[in-house]
């Protein structure tokens, strides 16, 4: 009901006791509890408590909704909420809204953001016993150095397809990777190649092979193609050794976002989630 008015919106925050009031991307269905809590929701939460704000968050749907919301809060002057959401590619595509009220993810999305830090000590537990952790997390380390190129292809012409009717692959199901108990996660190469043939209409984009020069492809590229070829590395290396775990995607996910530190520090030596929240609250001042 807040969503209807502006009045709505400014006194939402009154209604639960925070600071601010956090709209996001997500999906809030409703359980039999009441609304459903997205990974998005619990994201966002944890990276303004690390910086002691408190802040409600919501769950509205797509990035369409939450430029709908920020438009009316910029009309009706309201300062107390705050607009969160995943960057995709809107650097390159020049999408970028730039407000002290919009904050993105410092990588594609939140799954880019929390796998990037990963904090191996506790989600290889989740998959299965091992002494030597530090021993594995060094394989896992050369596996995603390995595919880096394979991902830097992919991310160049996943920006340059972006915009088209026809996607470059299925985001929902990622149908671009192999996956075999017998070896690790692989890109298909050949079906990206055989797609991007099928598509005639794509973006020029001035200096895009430079998109990783200050970050790894890996924060760049879909962030959810990561989290699955990371997710699909550890079932692959726990179903080859005799302690194995069934653990679910989602389990995974969750698990991460709770154990990340979320601290992404620039050349200057300034956190970016510390910078963009800072400006936040002095545009509240």
């Amino acid at each position: 009901m807040f969503l209807r008015t502006g009045s709505g919106l400014k006194n939402q925050h009154l209604f639960h006791d925070v600071q601010y009031f956090l709209y996001c991307e997500g999906r809030n269905t409703k359980n039999s509890f009441g609304r459903l809590v997205t990974l998005d929701m619990v994201f966002w939460k944890r990276v303004f408590s690390m910086k002691n704000v408190k802040v409600k968050c919501r769950s509205v749907g797509n990035k369409g909704k939450l430029a709908i919301i920020h438009r009316i809060l910029i009309k009706k002057n309201i300062k107390n909420a705050i607009i969160a959401m995943d960057r995709d590619y809107d650097d390159y595509l020049k999408r970028i809204i730039e407000h002290p009220q919009v904050i993105y993810t410092y990588g594609y999305s939140w799954e880019s953001d929390v796998l990037y830090q990963l904090d191996f000590q506790t989600i290889l537990p989740l998959f299965m016993n091992a002494m030597d952790v530090e021993d594995v997390e060094l394989e896992y380390k050369e596996y995603m150095n390995g595919i880096k190129k394979d991902l830097e292809r992919l991310c160049l012409l996943d920006i340059k397809y972006f915009s088209c009717p026809k996607a470059l692959f299925n985001r929902g199901k990622i149908d671009i990777l192999s996956l075999c108990k017998t070896h690790e996660p692989r890109i298909l190469k050949s079906t990206i190649c055989s797609n991007a043939k099928s598509i005639r209409h794509f973006e020029s984009i001035k200096d895009i092979k430079q998109l990783w020069t200050q970050k790894n492809v890996a924060l760049t590229v879909y962030g959810k193609l990561v989290a699955k070829v990371i997710y699909n590395w550890f079932v692959y290396f726990s179903n080859i050794n005799e302690s194995v775990r069934k653990v679910s995607y989602d389990v995974m996910m969750a698990a991460s976002v709770n154990s990340s530190s979320l601290e992404f520090i620039n050349s200057d030596g300034f956190d970016y989630y510390d910078i963009n929240i800072e400006k936040f609250l002095v545009h509240n001042e």
